[in-house]
């Protein structure tokens, strides 16, 4: 037994440390004299602090009054001295509470209540990280929001620098400050697929380099210290930009470049652009199943250069890298993470994983073939596929045994583990005298692959899985769906060992693994050999559907460890090859800093976005114009942006106002706010309910408007209730140059009036219908005969971005001229089909462009009744328009607001694009 025997830290020298000038007011922690003044009336008018320490000795501490907040605060909530345990980080002051020194948990908590930068240097917390963390508590003093967090934000689980701090793990290697740095970023820390790679590319990263892993969740935490092995430093955050500058200064400020391993890091890129860290993508991720869509977006018009590991995976990105101009030839490589070596089992280890394997599922196995599934228990990984395989082959295969190992399996899981558990125990699952069997994943897994004889790839869409190389070199067949994963690049489709399928075709995969031969002995070692398949199940045709193999391929993969020296020198080449660009561009907005971030940041990611050569914010008036002039789509030719101005309303042409109204609020605001409501024609409002259609009228009433309320059901957004207006009579039977203006108030609930969504509104509103005394020019543009629509220039470049799923059937349906008259009649008269000007605008080429270029975002706009009804002849009477509710992008919907320029080009006329620099869209 040992005494400790050193002395208490001197607390008051402590407080004198780290006080500064608050010190020299207060000497003593233990009494706060602006406390005392502002909590006790009969001393505040005492301006003297040593004469309010006096009045509290001799008066207020006989009286039970709190001489400082940590007294207050202990007195409401008995557990204080336990938060701040958590949070203190000072060694001797953690040394001092943990030894119950009287008034070390006090020092401690008057010293974090002394704000920025002292709180974070005592202890685990920073009331400026806290307020960053929680933008529900943005507005309330530092001093409340450290209160908040002592008394709830504590118990309610909410970030703090404690839990920053914690997930910093300290690397093996020592920082070598001769060596260039780079940030590794993974995902999660799972020992699954990416995470794996990205260890490897960490490990290879570190023969010459220092690196630091960036991870945005720990998930099983299995690999955090296999990266630190490897690494100077570890770090977990989910919020790396707001969390970075929190780090403790070291290695990460010294970042040269960063590879983000899988397109789920894409919250780093917010802070890589902003410190100018270039970075690389190395991607594995199809775009189908990647959402939001925005993750994608963001890795195409940020990153130096896309990496992908498979051509496959690549084509699944076209049409996101298509909207973002980026060029694919000079920005993307394919990278496989790994190479397929096809390999044998030595037979003792053959013998003996057999052995550990029926131990494992209790049952005898002998020479049965034996297949298996590997992964995370998922609709993606087909887990309930493989579960339907087992149970058919019962009856044509029952002496195969089907074993999946994973994790994943909740049976509280309703997306999926509800189901999938009545998969597995319709199958008789882990019944000894069954033939499908469970296994969590576990160090046997390596045991199941020597013991297998085929991996069945049962996922619906698999990037290029490790699984696949692993069974390779342990001597497995592989049985995959065609068109479900990489391994569908040219460079497998020869491979003997691979057997592909139909997809979704149980019948054909249960047939094609009952004729692959199990592992055979020769020389030694245990493989499938496909030489020994049974004749007419081997193939060689590139697409071969019919479940037999198809011989090797021409070309290897490179070897993984060279994946990493890849993304250095094509970074390399890249940065020298790319230019700054000059200036920051006509209109301050962005995509990843708001309006609550600095201006300089949204400046610098325009300029990271234009030295790529990418598209997301126009640069300048002059540059849309150049693009469009550029191509020679006959959609674009008839494209013009025209500077935006504002009009008396004096000789107006007669015009309508179309206005869905899902929710009502703004409408009365827009009445007084906007001056053509009161010189319109007609102002018709739709709505979904009689209430709204009475409170809509009644606004009008009160502005001097005649609202005319139309009721109309909650389907298709905005869009089906102005088309609509143009059916049958009424409105149907009107002239083609009928002007229309169309606007909505669709948006979503609790919007406030400065709200990105309502500040894009009012950027609508105002270059469409000017203001309260005045008109946008547009009604001005829209009457002239040659003019089919007029909208707002929009800052922003959007592709056809989710619609573009769209496009193929539309474009055929195009081509086949459906709903169409083809009679010629003219442009400015009567209710005609596509016209003869139009055909020869056209060029008798009507396929849509790759980019739309411009188009009225927000789908609010001038037309003309031709340009409606050339709209409508696209789609016909008898689309099966889809219900509510709706996905946010990818809609009929979201492709028609990106048709409107095309229907006034089919309606033989022009669209014009109001460019107002100086309006607010953000």
């Amino acid at each position: 037994m040992s005494d400790d025997t050193r002395a208490p830290p001197d607390l008051a020298a402590i407080w004198r440390e780290f006080a500064g000038a608050p010190g020299a007011r207060r000497p003593d922690f233990r009494f706060d004299p602006d406390f005392y003044g502002h909590r006790y009336a009969d001393v505040a008018g005492e301006p003297d602090p040593a004469a309010r320490a006096r009045h509290f000795a001799d008066v207020g501490e006989a009286e039970g009054r709190n001489p400082t907040l940590y007294r207050e605060t202990a007195g409401d909530f008995p557990h204080l001295d336990e938060v701040v345990a958590y949070l203190v980080r000072d060694p001797r002051l953690k040394a001092a509470i943990a030894g119950g020194v009287p008034g070390a948990a006090e020092l401690t908590f008057e010293l974090m209540a002394l704000g920025d930068p002292v709180d974070r240097q005592v202890a685990d917390f920073s009331v400026q990280h806290y307020r960053t963390v929680s933008p529900d508590l943005a507005t309330a003093p530092d001093i409340a929001l450290f209160l908040h967090y002592v008394k709830f934000g504590h118990r309610e689980g909410r970030p703090v620098l404690a839990r920053l701090r914690r997930n910093v793990t300290e690397g093996a290697r020592a920082f070598d400050p001769a060596r260039r740095t780079v940030i590794v970023a993974t995902h999660e820390f799972s020992a699954t697929g990416a995470p794996m790679v990205a260890l490897d590319l960490a490990r290879r990263a570190a023969d010459t380099f220092n690196v630091v892993v960036l991870g945005l969740r720990r998930a099983s935490g299995e690999l955090v210290e296999r990266f630190a092995e490897v690494a100077v430093a570890v770090a977990v955050t989910e919020r790396p930009f707001e969390e970075w500058a929190y780090l403790d200064p070291g290695p990460l400020d010294h970042a040269d470049f960063a590879v983000l391993n899988s397109v789920e890091c894409f919250p780093l890129v917010k802070a890589l652009v902003a410190r100018e860290v270039p970075f690389v993508s190395y991607v594995h991720e199809f775009t189908n199943y990647t959402l939001p869509a925005y993750k994608c977006v963001v890795t195409a018009l940020y990153a130096e250069r896309v990496l992908f590991s498979s051509e496959t995976v690549r084509r699944s990105w076209a049409g996101v890298l298509a909207d973002a101009g980026f060029d694919i030839d000079r920005d993307s490589a394919i990278v496989p993470q790994d190479v397929l070596v096809p390999a044998a089992v030595p037979e003792d280890e053959y013998r003996a994983a057999r052995s550990r394997l029926e131990g494992l599922i209790g049952t005898a196995i002998g020479d049965r073939r034996v297949v298996y599934g590997a992964g995370q228990v998922h609709w993606r990984k087909g887990t309930d596929i493989f579960a339907m395989l087992a149970a058919g082959a019962r009856r044509t295969d029952p002496d195969t045994i089907f074993v999946w190992i994973g994790d994943g399996l909740d049976h509280e899981d309703f997306h999926v583990g509800v189901w999938v558990e009545k998969h597995l125990a319709d199958g008789g699952v882990n019944d000894p005298a069954g033939n499908l069997f469970f296994l969590p994943a576990g160090p046997y897994y390596r045991d199941v692959c020597r013991a297998a004889d085929v991996l069945f790839l049962s996922s619906r869409l698999d990037p290029l899985p490790n699984v696949v190389f692993d069974a390779a070199r342990f001597g497995c067949g592989v049985v995959l769906f065609a068109g479900a994963s990489g391994f569908d690049d040219a460079r497998y489709l020869a491979e003997p060992i691979m057997w592909r399928v139909p997809f979704g075709d149980l019948a054909a995969a249960a047939g094609t693994i009952a004729a692959i031969p199990v592992k055979t002995l020769k020389d030694g070692a245990f493989a499938v050999r496909p030489d020994a398949a049974p004749e007419g199940t081997a193939g060689a045709a590139s697409g071969d559907m019919s479940g037999t193999p198809s011989g090797r391929a021409a070309g290897a993969a490179p070897e993984a460890a060279a994946v990493f020296d890849r993304i250095v020198g094509d970074l390399g080449a890249r940065l020298a090859a790319s230019a700054p660009p000059a200036g920051d561009g006509a209109y301050d907005v962005g995509i990843l800093y708001g309006p609550s971030d600095p201006p300089g940041l949204r400046a610098r990611e325009r300029r990271t976005v234009w030295r790529h050569g990418r598209r997301a914010v126009w640069q300048s008036r002059a540059e849309a114009e150049g693009a469009v002039a550029a191509s020679g789509n006959w959609v674009h030719r008839t494209l013009r942006i025209a500077p935006y101005r504002e009009m008396l309303p004096a000789g107006l042409p007669p015009y309508r106002i179309h206005v869905h109204a899902y929710y009502t609020d703004a409408f009365a605001g827009d009445l007084s706010r906007h001056a053509a409501y009161r010189h319109a024609e007609r102002v018709v409002a739709t709505t979904d309910t009689e209430e709204k259609a009475d409170g809509l009228e009644a606004a009008g009433r009160a502005a001097g408007v005649a609202v005319e309320a139309r009721l109309v059901p909650n389907r298709g957004r905005d869009v089906l209730p102005f088309l609509a207006l143009f059916d049958g009579g009424g409105d149907g039977t009107g002239d083609d140059n009928d002007i229309w203006c169309h606007v909505h108030l669709k948006r979503s609930v609790g919007l406030g009036p400065t709200s990105p969504g309502e500040v894009w509104r009012a950027f609508l509103m105002r270059i469409l219908l000017g203001g309260p005394e005045r008109l946008s020019s547009a009604l001005a543009l829209v009457r002239r005969p040659e003019i089919g629509l007029v909208t707002a220039f929009d800052p922003y470049i959007l592709g056809w971005t989710g619609s573009r799923r769209l496009l193929a059937a539309l474009q055929a349906r195009m081509d086949r001229g459906d709903g169409e008259r083809w009679d010629g009649a003219p442009a400015d008269g009567g209710p005609a089909g596509m016209d003869r000007a139009a055909l020869d605008r056209a060029g008798m080429d009507r396929t849509l462009p790759d980019h739309p270029l411009l188009f009225p975002m927000g789908n609010m706009f001038w037309a003309k009744t031709g340009t409606v009804r050339a709209m409508k002849r696209l789609f016909g009477p008898d689309y099966p328009w889809p219900g509510e509710p709706l996905p946010g992008d990818g809609t009929v919907f979201h492709l028609i607001e990106r048709l409107w320029p095309a229907a006034a080009a089919l309606s033989g006329r022009d669209s014009v694009f109001l460019d107002k620099p100086d309006e607010p869209r953000v």
